[in-house]
């Protein structure tokens, strides 16, 4: 169970709008390259969410098992100078079926297509980032389970740190996306 007393900082959050009227008939979706015609780069809507608390998961008791995250410490490093955009994600057992856009937004690139959920805003949602992550700490978390339960989506992105000097060299991150399987 996390601890509810943990330091946080406020942060300024993008969530997608609730009920786009486009969605009814047209797949939500977002060009990642200026299109060459007049259609639209995107027919996705959002919101900024001011103050949102993102609570420091660094002395919390996260497991992958019972929260969808963990830290884990790496024998590889990457580059790392104080970073002013720390990597932030939603507990994934705090999502309600409403949070999560029930349809899968289309990004498309001049050379790949992706597909993502978008998350929409709920006051009840926790928030984490790691504060003074080293060079040879991971987080891992669960990005997407075939059983569809309540940990299977963690949303995650950057935020800007409030009260940080911007590094020289500007945080480096890598994503890698494994197939696990656990035995439970």
């Amino acid at each position: 169970m996390p601890d509810t007393t943990a330091r946080g900082v406020p942060a300024s959050l993008v969530f997608a709008v609730k009920n786009n009227p486009i969605h009814i008939k047209e797949k939500p979706y977002d060009l990642m390259y200026v299109p060459e015609d007049d259609r639209p780069a995107s027919n996705m809507r959002y919101e900024i969410k001011e103050n949102v608390l993102v609570n420091d998961m660094r002395d919390q008791n996260l497991t992958f098992y019972d929260n969808g995250m963990a830290i884990v410490t790496l024998q590889s490093q990457l580059q790392y100078d104080g970073a002013t955009s720390p990597f932030r994600k939603q507990q994934g057992n705090h999502y309600t079926p409403a949070d999560v856009e029930d349809r899968m937004l289309h990004l498309f690139g001049k050379t790949f297509v992706a597909e993502v959920y978008n998350v929409h805003h709920n006051p009840s949602q926790n928030w984490y980032y790691l504060s003074d992550q080293t060079e040879s700490e991971a987080i891992v978390f669960s990005g997407y389970d075939s059983q569809n339960s309540e940990k299977s989506k963690v949303a995650h992105c950057a935020f800007s740190l409030p009260d940080t000097k911007r590094a020289e060299t500007p945080r480096e991150s890598i994503e890698i996306r494994a197939l696990a399987f656990y035995d439970v």
